[in-house]
């Protein structure tokens, strides 16, 4: 019968162990599918770590083993270990204090027990706290680690909330009652193999010797005889079944059972979209700070299943991302909040046009009550307009764009004209220019300041400041020189970042990120956009890192690049062809009405470098003099 025990314990062990990864797996699941016999050697070398090595140190080892076969890596791993470890030791916790109520144990595990009890309630209860304390702990470190430890905390924090809502609870709870099942089974019959090899050790001295002490560790090696063998047969009790597994993991075969292959593209799901380390570095410090706490979640819901490849956003309230899941890469871009409706009408405004010109292919969409979202096709041989035109010869860029202001004058303003509405052209004055400019001598204490001056010092050279201009702003000079204005759908926000071009042979350019609802819809808009950037230079004043302003000096080092320069000074000669004298200065104005627009937004994100723009404007308004005059 000795064997016969014998063999029962080290098969039933061997059963609970399988039937612990299977829980495990379920686990990983949630996310990812890697190949069982992975998470077989894991469990294998870490439970024989923990035989013969104290304080659990072989979890650690199987983090770091299944975590290499893992897509989502170490975060996944230390997550889903966690909390396999956490319920084990609960169980655990909870059979040592009813043996203790039983007069089968000593000692107040129901103390422990309690402790994971309550602690796991405090942390739910308490857990915008924690994030916090998470939060200001890593930021003592260094950006790698601080990165390291948001992102397993945040790992462990979605893998449970995942967990307890992905799970199949009926196959989970199968499993757990399996594995405890054979493991308390498997004590029993290595309790009955002792007591027949003449060690009188009960079921709970064997349950008490592996879960309340620290194994071998703690045992008494150099004592009696009886207890020396017990030692022995102990230790080989646990590394039996787990150097099957591992003959197992090695010869990859199992006896008329489970015969799993690795699918990493099948099911994979990573924890966190972001794959730059800066961008998600900024997601969970946004999280852990315990702001936007519907954005997050919003935020997780829509980018469910893709991997955040770069972010492409600009300045505007609206996301644009570069994804890529299992079928494809594209283009995702989303609004979260109450301008979810105006991402809606862009994404109208793109399907209402696209036989006019050319715009992205929209691949999906998606609008729920608090967001909105839709997918563009993302084409390898496209870059952006910036790029293209700083990699080309100056010609090439500038027929390539050409070709986009003839496709908008023959295809989207010819067709869509109509007649000036004076009531939208006087709100839009109101609104656009007024508004703004009490917002920048009131609001901006940097731009309130820089106002009182009569002249700015740019870069070493003396401007007339905003007041100089005041009879320019007058709103029956404004009306007078927006009153030829050709009114017609446009583009609305027809910077050089908003235009693709594209190497092929079906067409070289498109366009993206139509601004629908202007007040003022006049084809000047759009042309005054270019302006923004061509002529002002907004793409390299956004980068601009080194500035100082002192009383009425400016510094800071920006320029327009040579392409830049030379680009806009055919766009000038084309806008001197296309327009007349009067039309082309409304244009220039509309230049100005960009700049005042964006102030407001860069005062609340940083007052200082709002006055870099602020500057421009002035630059701008000193060409818009010396090209028409006072008289303008």
């Amino acid at each position: 019968m000795i064997i016969v025990f014998g063999c029962l314990a080290v098969c039933l062990m061997l059963l609970g162990h399988i039937l612990k990864v299977l829980r495990w797996s379920e686990f990983v699941w949630v996310y990812e599918r890697p190949a069982r016999v992975n998470l077989f050697y894991a469990l294998a070398c870490g439970h024989i770590v923990n035989a013969v090595v104290p304080f659990r140190l072989g979890d650690l080892v199987r983090m770091w083993i299944s975590g290499r076969k893992m897509q989502n890596g170490y975060a996944l791993s230390i997550a889903t270990v966690f909390i396999d470890v956490y319920l084990d030791v609960s169980t655990v916790c909870g059979f040592l204090f009813v043996f203790t109520l039983a007069g089968k144990s000593s000692g107040t595990y129901g103390i422990l027990l309690l402790i994971l009890v309550v602690g796991c309630f405090l942390c739910y209860v308490q857990r915008d706290r924690l994030k916090k304390l998470i939060q200001a702990f890593s930021r003592l470190f260094n950006q790698t680690i601080e990165l390291t430890l948001l992102y397993v905390s945040w790992s462990i924090i979605s893998c449970l909330k995942d967990i307890i809502t992905k799970l199949d609870k009926v196959r989970f709870l199968f499993l757990t009652a399996g594995m405890w099942i054979s493991y308390l089974t498997s004590y029993l019959f290595f309790a009955r193999f002792l007591t027949a090899a003449g060690i009188q050790k009960t079921f709970f001295d064997v349950f008490e010797t592996l879960f309340s002490y620290n194994k071998f560790r703690m045992l008494n090696w150099s004592g009696d005889r009886k207890e020396l063998y017990f030692n022995v047969l102990l230790l080989l009790f646990l590394l039996f079944p787990l150097l099957i597994l591992m003959f197992y993991t090695k010869t990859r075969k199992w006896v008329g059972e489970i015969k799993e292959s690795a699918e990493p593209e099948k099911s994979y799901e990573k924890i966190i979209p972001h794959l730059n380390e800066a961008e998600r570095l900024t997601f969970l410090e946004n999280y852990f700070s315990g702001s936007s706490k519907e954005y997050i979640s919003t935020y997780m819901k829509i980018n469910h299943g893709v991997s955040v490849v770069r972010d492409y956003s600009a300045g505007s309230n609206a996301t644009t991302i570069l994804c890529m899941d299992q079928q494809e890469t594209f283009y995702r871009k989303y609004v979260i909040g109450k301008e979810k409706d105006k991402l809606r009408a862009q994404i109208d405004w793109l399907r209402k046009y696209q036989n006019l010109l050319p715009l992205p292919e929209i691949l999906r969409e998606e609008q729920g009550d608090n967001y909105c979202v839709y997918d563009m096709k993302y084409h390898s041989d496209a870059i952006p307009f910036f790029q293209y035109i700083h990699s080309v010869p100056v010609d090439a860029g500038w027929k390539v764009l050409k070709s986009a202001l003839d496709c908008l004058e023959q295809g989207l303003y010819a067709s869509t004209g109509k007649a000036l509405d004076e009531v939208s052209l006087d709100e839009y004055i109101e609104k656009k220019i007024y508004r703004n400019l009490q917002i920048i001598q009131s609001d901006g204490k940097c731009l309130h300041d820089l106002c009182e001056y009569e002249t700015l010092v740019i870069n070493g050279k003396e401007y007339p400041n905003l007041k100089s201009y005041a009879k320019w702003f007058e709103k029956e000079n404004l009306k007078q020189i927006f009153s030829k204005d050709t009114c017609c759908e446009i583009h609305g926000d027809l910077t050089i970042e908003n235009i693709i071009a594209e190497h092929s042979e079906s067409r070289e350019f498109y366009f993206i990120d139509p601004n629908t609802g202007n007040l003022h819809e006049s084809k000047a808009l759009d042309y005054a956009k270019l302006l923004q950037s061509l002529h002002g230079g907004y793409e390299f004043l956004m980068a601009v890192s080194n500035y100082e302003i002192r009383g009425n000096e400016i510094r800071f080092f920006a320029t327009r690049s040579m392409i830049y320069e030379q680009i806009y000074k055919k766009f000038d000669e084309y806008l001197r062809e296309i327009m007349s004298e009067k039309e082309r200065k409304s244009v220039y104005f509309h230049e100005v009405v960009h700049f005042l627009r964006l102030l407001p937004y860069k005062i609340q994100k940083d007052g200082k470098k709002a006055g870099i723009l602020y500057a421009q404007m002035i630059i701008i308004l000193h060409d818009i003099h010396a090209m028409f005059g006072e008289e303008v």
